[in-house]
């Protein structure tokens, strides 16, 4: 009955062990899934977020191609109402009549054709009220033939409510609403225009007369294609309204919204909105240039198809590493329970017999010399690595590899390492072959000599760490307590005499001793080391000193500004920033040149790079020939100056451009900085946030100002031009390249790569895998 109780005991023994185990092991596993967990909803959340951000992105770019589109018939508009043959024409009443016939041939000579300058156009008509004449460069129509042989809206069922409509339209510009067109000169095809009309200018300036106005129609499928891509089969919708919230273009994709449902989108200030039992997210922005409100609805559904996909594979990786985890804590909590068992076992065996203290005790003993020394296996494994652990460690620090000085104290403990108020320096300690013949024949002769340096490094600088490097050469971290450095010199070259007094004397003679500066903490023992190598370099036939220290004015690694200076300083001199071109400069100066004494041939290389960059600076700047030239003499004036002197006069001639540069800018004559944008342009094409207003922020000019002038002087809008650089580079890096075609379009500048394949095709009339494959044929 005893021996049965005991039986149970050791038994419930057993599974409480087990279960403690296996109860700390999870513990143990549910605090990296329980941090993994929280990293996947900060992961899921920063993927909706992106996404609708990514969405406001793009309607923000068609808002901005719309206000250009905007911009764009304003100015052909002006141009038209203030052409001279258009304002005498609009005065004759009856340009049909015998002796004003001529009129409407000379005011159609003289018309331009608009729509070949703009594609967005799809015609143009002038429409003469006095006269009730429709003209434009190719047709001359009085408004009922006009109306029955040409075009008129669907909805005006008769001719007089047509011109009812003309004749009382207000003496105002901008866009009208959307309207279905019976196109009678495509056999009555329906087309849907959004018309810009301007109205023609009043013969006085107090009458509220409508004598008539210029229309430019465009195509609706025109604004489909500035609108952000919605696929048919996510549902959703676009509206454009104006200032009074009149609808004046929609789309609506899927058809999943009724027209009345979306009509009720303008004016809403709300981010989510539920419509005919859907819910969409409502993205809305109001143009300040063209009055116009944008409203986009996009579908929640279509915007959270990320977030699920990321939810799910948070919640089958988290579920997969936790079934995981409790099979191998379960396993390993077995084993771990396993020894003490074995032990329990025995123990319950021994004593089942004996009821004496004495023969229990002794039994224990027995038992635990056992467990020791099967687990000896272990500490032996440990034992045979720490060489490798400690050459790991002397390699990091050689190298700086370090990334904190606590990891480094830490291992400092574990090797047994003296790590604070210490003297620290790095000796190389080098086996060269000389003139011996025998060195030269016996390859492991110089093997024997590392071999035999070990053994007494070991035997007489415990305290201090080694390696072999290998090619005959020990490296050597000499550790003691904070001293003086030139005491702490006299003690390593007497340590390295009676090094060399325990070699051999045919070894010592061809051991040489280069040592690195002194410091004083083990983070900057790879400053030493570096000193150490350039000294081993540079001193190679010295042989008289115990030590061959290094100069004292040694430069180890000098440094060169990056690769990256010359956008920096034409970035600052072409936007006229004084002040931050002079703190460039300064930190030029102060980082390569004088904290750290660059070499004179490193400074003849920085003059001439500052030379070059100003070389090329100089013609973009657009300033008088006379004052270039000037520039050019005095960088020629003082080329046999010292170096420093002429990098003097180089940052003064930077100063002065910057400073010329500035002035222009600030001057009345605002088309002389076109030069300026149009460099800024060309640095800056790959910024997706590149546009018209904040390159007129950086030259500090109003967008009008800035547009008007770039197209005055450059004879194309800033949009297009942008546009064409950005395509000139996706056409190089498409013929010589291999990158995708998302890549780049990331990498010339486009939100998208919708956005950049209507962009490429609207150029170049083909689709860019077209423009690929012809080029690689």
């Amino acid at each position: 009955m005893k021996r049965k109780m005991k039986n149970i005991k050791l038994r419930n023994s057993k599974r409480s062990l087990e279960r403690y185990y296996l109860i700390g092991y999870i513990v143990v596993l549910f605090i990296p899934l329980m941090i993994c967990s929280l990293f996947y909803q900060n992961m899921i959340k920063t993927i909706s977020e992106d996404e609708v951000q990514k969405k406001k992105n793009e309607l923000n770019h068609s808002v901005t191609l719309v206000d250009t589109m905007f911009n764009e018939l304003n100015y052909l508009g002006d141009s038209l109402v203030t052409n001279s043959e258009v304002n005498q024409f609009k005065r004759i009443e009856d340009p049909f009549a015998y002796t004003k016939a001529y009129q409407i041939n000379k005011l159609q000579l003289q018309l331009p054709e608009l729509y070949q300058i703009n594609s967005s156009i799809f015609d143009y008509f002038i429409f003469f009220n006095k006269s009730e004449m429709v003209i434009n460069k190719s047709i001359a129509y009085e408004y009922r033939d006009f109306y029955n042989l040409y075009m008129h809206p669907v909805d005006s069922k008769t001719y007089e409510e047509w011109l009812g409509i003309i004749k009382s339209m207000p003496s105002k510009y901008g866009f009208q609403p959307v309207r279905a067109y019976d196109y009678k000169k495509q056999d009555d095809v329906k087309k849907d225009f959004l018309v810009y009309s301007r109205p023609l200018l009043l013969s006085n300036s107090g009458s509220e007369e409508n004598i008539g106005s210029i229309c430019f129609y465009i195509e609706s499928f025109y604004i489909d294609a500035l609108m952000p891509v919605i696929t048919d089969n996510a549902g959703g919708a676009f509206l454009i309204t104006d200032s009074k919230q009149e609808p004046m273009y929609k789309k609506i994709f899927g058809e999943v919204i009724s027209e009345e449902s979306l009509l009720q989108v303008s004016g809403t200030e709300t981010s989510f909105l539920d419509f005919e039992g859907k819910r969409y997210f409502l993205m809305s922005q109001m143009s300040v240039e063209s009055g116009l409100n944008y409203y986009m609805l996009y579908p929640e559904k279509s915007i959270s198809v990320q977030k699920t996909s990321a939810m799910l594979a948070a919640v089958f990786s988290i579920a997969t590493a936790l079934f995981i985890g409790l099979m191998i804590s379960f396993y390993l909590s077995r084993r771990s329970a396993g020894s003490v068992n074995e032990i329990l076992k025995e123990i319950s065996k021994e004593t089942e017999y004996y009821d004496s203290h004495l023969t229990v005790f002794s039994h224990l003993k027995s038992t635990y010399s056992k467990l020791i020394k099967e687990k000896s296996v272990l500490s032996d494994a440990i034992e045979k690595q720490k060489p490798f652990i400690r050459s790991a460690f002397i390699n990091r620090l050689l190298y700086g590899d370090y990334s904190s000085s606590e990891e480094l104290r830490k291992w400092m403990i574990s090797l047994g390492v003296p790590w604070e108020n210490r003297e620290l320096c790095v000796l190389i300690l080098q086996f060269s072959s000389g003139s011996s013949e025998l060195i030269n024949q016996n390859t492991s002769w110089m093997e024997s000599c590392v071999i035999s340096l070990l053994e007494i490094l070991e035997q007489e600088m415990q305290d201090n760490l080694y390696i072999n490097s290998g090619d005959g050469q020990v490296i050597l971290i000499l550790n003691e307590d904070d001293m003086e450095e030139s005491v702490f010199r006299e003690r390593a070259e007497q340590y390295i005499e009676k090094v060399k007094e325990e070699l051999p004397a045919n070894i010592a003679e061809h051991m040489f001793v280069y040592g690195g500066a002194c410091v004083k903490q083990f983070s900057d023992i790879y400053k030493s080391y570096n000193q150490a190598i350039h000294t081993f370099r540079k001193e190679k036939g010295q042989f008289e000193k115990p030590i061959i220290w290094e100069s004292d004015n040694s430069d180890i690694m000098p440094l060169y500004p990056p690769a990256d200076m010359e956008m920096r300083l034409n970035h600052l001199v072409l936007l006229g920033e004084e002040k931050g071109l002079h703190d460039e400069l300064r930190e030029l100066l102060n980082t390569y040149i004088i904290q750290n004494v660059m070499p004179i041939y490193l400074q003849q290389l920085f003059l001439t790079e500052l030379q070059i960059i100003m070389f090329r600076i100089l013609p973009v700047v657009n300033m008088e020939k006379d004052e270039c030239r000037e520039y050019y003499q005095q960088l020629e004036k003082h080329h046999e100056s010292s170096i420093l002197e002429q990098i003097t006069k180089i940052i003064k001639i930077y100063e002065s451009v910057c400073s010329y540069v500035r002035k222009k800018r600030e001057g009345v004559d605002s088309n002389q900085i076109v030069p300026f944008v149009v460099a800024y342009i060309e640095r800056n094409y790959g910024d997706c946030n590149l546009s018209l207003s904040n390159v007129a922020e950086a030259f500090e000019l109003s967008e009008s100002n800035l547009s008007t002038v770039f197209k005055q002087e450059m004879g194309i809008k800033f949009s297009s031009y942008l546009e064409g650089i950005r395509i000139d580079k996706a056409k190089e890096l498409l013929g010589t390249t291999k990158m995708k075609v998302s890549e780049i379009s990331e990498q010339v500048g486009y939100f998208s790569v919708n956005s950049f394949c209507r962009a490429f095709k609207r150029a170049t009339g083909i689709n860019a895998s077209e423009y690929r494959s012809g080029v690689k044929k």
